[in-house]
C-alpha cells in the first residue's frame, strides 16, 4: 500500500487491529527532574502528519494507518446538520422501510431468483457512476449520530476530524514507524539489506562488552541478598501499569543513580532538530541520562543546541546518551525497541557532533558512544548505536543498532545479578564516553578562544 492507496480506501474496508499505547509517565517521587507533562495536544489521535504517510516507501496496516484513511475520507464527506424535529421524525417513520437484498431474494419466487443469479453471473449492474460515493444518510441518522456530527464540524471548520474507531491505539512508534526510521537510514537491530548484507559491529564492541561484565560490588551476594531480590520479584508481578513499572521497578535495576540532576525522563525532546524530517513526534525517552549542562562551554551549547540540548527547561540534562524504554505487562515489546532506536539515533548524533567539534569534515570511526535499553515483562534488552559514514554524498548518514544482550532479571538472582550488573556498567561507560566527548568539545573552544587566527565552526552533522 502506497501513500496515494490511502486516500482511495474506503471504511467498509476497515479491519480491526489491536495495539497499545506508547504514552509513559514517571512518579513525582522518583528523584529526576521534570519539564512539565504533555499538553493533551500532544496525545492527538494522529500522531504524524499527513507528509509522514504520503514519504512512506512502505505503508503497514495498522490501527494509525486506518485512522489516517478515516481522516482523509471524511475530508471529502459534507452531511448537512438538521435538527432534530418532529415533522423529520415523523417523516422518517412515514418513510418507506429500507428492504435489504438478503431479505428480498428469500421471499421472491424461483424465476426471480433465476434472473438474479443470470444477472450477477454477467458481471451486475453498472456502477461506475457511484464508486468512491458515501452512502446515503437519512435525515434522522444525520441529526442523532454524534460521530458523523462531530465529522461535519471538523470538516467545516477546518480541524482534522476524529473518527471513532473500535480498534486500540497503537501510539507513534508502530510498524509504519520503524519503516519510517528505515526509509531515514535509521535501522534496527537484525536489519538485513535487501541484498542480505548485514551491518557491521562497531568497532569498539569488543570493548564494550568486556565492560559490561567488569564486577560491581553493590551486587555482591553480600550486598544483594536474597531478600533483595524476592523484593523486586514481588514490586515486578505487583506493577500492571508502565508507570508502576518505572517508579517500583526500575529503581531496583539501577541502583544508586549518582548524580540525580544528570537523570530525568519523560520529557518531549522538542527543542532538537528532527532526526527524520519533520513529520514525526519529538523523542519522549521514559528515562535518560546526560549531563548537567554546565559541564558544557555555553558557547558550544549555543552552537549545537539543536543537537545536543533536549528541552527548553535550561537546567535537565544534556547531551544524553543512556536511554531506557519501559513498558508495563500490557505494553508492546515492538514499539518499546522502536522508541529505543529513534532515542538512541538521536542521541548518538549529539555525542558525535560533540566529538567532531571544530572539525571541517565529520569523522567516522565506526564507534558507538551510545546505549539505550528496554525493560519488558521481567525481561531487559540492551542495545548500542553507532553512526556511520553516508553510502551517497546526498544522504544522511546511517545509523545502526545493535543488541549487546538479553536478561530474564524475574528469572533467578544470578540472572538479575548479571542483568544489572551490564545495566550498571553500562550507564557508567556512557557517562565516561559522554564527558570524554564534552571535554573534547570544550578544549577546542578554549583553544580557538585563545588563538585569534584558529577560529571553529559546527562540523558537518547532516541527520
Amino acid at each position: 500500500m502506497s501513500g496515494a492507496d490511502l486516500g482511495l480506501l474506503r471504511s467498509g474496508e476497515r479491519q480491526h487491529i489491536s495495539g497499545r499505547s506508547s504514552q509513559s509517565g514517571l512518579s513525582e517521587g522518583q528523584p529526576r527532574d521534570y519539564e512539565q507533562r504533555q499538553t493533551p495536544s500532544d496525545n492527538i489521535t494522529h500522531p504524524h502528519l499527513p507528509a509522514f504517510w504520503d514519504n512512506l516507501s512502505k505503508i503497514h496496516l495498522t490501527t494509525a494507518a486506518l485512522q489516517e484513511i478515516d481522516r482523509r475520507n471524511s475530508a471529502n464527506i459534507i452531511q448537512p446538520r438538521w435538527p432534530l424535529t418532529r415533522g423529520l421524525v415523523r417523516r422518517e417513520k412515514d418513510s418507506k422501510a429500507i428492504v435489504f437484498a438478503d431479505t428480498y431474494t428469500r421471499h421472491c419466487d424461483a424465476s426471480i431468483t433465476n434472473n438474479l443469479r443470470r444477472f450477477a453471473r454477467q458481471g451486475g449492474p453498472d456502477m461506475s457512476e457511484v464508486r468512491e460515493r458515501p452512502g446515503p444518510v437519512s435525515g434522522l441518522l444525520r441529526a442523532t449520530c454524534s460521530e458523523q456530527t462531530q465529522d461535519v464540524k471538523d470538516v467545516l471548520s477546518g480541524e482534522p476530524s476524529m473518527p471513532v474507531s473500535s480498534a486500540r491505539k497503537t501510539g507513534p512508534y508502530d510498524r509504519n514507524f520503524q519503516q519510517h526510521l528505515i526509509d531515514h537510514n535509521v535501522f534496527p537491530a537484525g536489519y538485513r539489506h535487501p541484498d542480505g548484507w548485514i551491518p557491521q559491529l562497531p568497532s569498539n564492541w569488543v570493548e564494550i562488552n568486556e565492560r559490561l561484565r567488569r564486577p560491581r560490588r553493590s551486587l555482591s551476594p553480600l550486598n544483594f541478598t536474597d531478600n533483595d531480590f524476592h523484593e523486586f520479584q514481588a514490586a515486578d508481578f505487583d506493577a500492571c501499569k508502565e508507570k508502576q513499572v518505572t517508579t517500583s521497578v526500575i529503581p531496583i535495576i539501577e541502583g544508586s543513580i549518582g548524580d540525580a540532576k544528570c537523570t530525568s525522563g519523560g520529557i518531549p525532546f522538542r527543542k532538537l532538530e528532527y532526526l527524520t524530517g519533520d513529520t514525526t513526534k519529538a523523542n519522549n525517552p521514559d528515562i535518560y541520562y546526560g549531563a548537567r549542562p554546565e559541564q558544557l562551554d555555553r558557547r558550544v551549547r549555543e552552537e549545537l543546541e539543536g543537537l545536543i540540548v533536549p528541552s527548553t527547561q535550561t537546567d535537565l540534562p544534556i547531551c544524553p546518551n543512556f536511554f531506557m524504554a519501559v513498558k508495563g505487562p500490557n505494553g508492546s515489546p515492538f514499539v518499546a525497541m522502536n522508541q529505543a532506536c529513534y532515542d538512541g539515533a538521536s542521541g548518538e548524533r549529539g555525542i558525535h557532533s560533540l566529538q567532531n567539534y571544530g572539525q571541517a569534515q565529520p569523522v567516522f570511526d565506526n564507534q558507538a558512544s551510545t546505549i539505550t535499553t528496554v525493560y519488558f515483562a521481567g525481561t531487559l534488552k540492551m542495545y548500542t548505536i553507532y553512526r556511520t559514514e553516508a553510502t551517497y554524498p546526498d544522504s544522511p548518514p546511517r545509523y545502526y543498532m545493535h543488541r549487546l544482550g538479553s536478561w530474564a532479571m524475574d528469572g533467578d538472582i544470578e540472572m538479575f545479578r548479571a542483568g544489572a550488573t551490564a545495566y550498571r556498567n553500562a550507564r557508567d561507560w556512557a557517562e565516561e564516553r559522554r564527558n570524554e566527548a564534552i571535554e573534547h568539545a570544550n578544549r577546542v573552544v578554549a583553544a580557538a578562544a585563545a588563538s585569534p587566527i584558529h577560529t571553529t565552526s559546527r562540523a558537518h552533522v547532516g541527520m
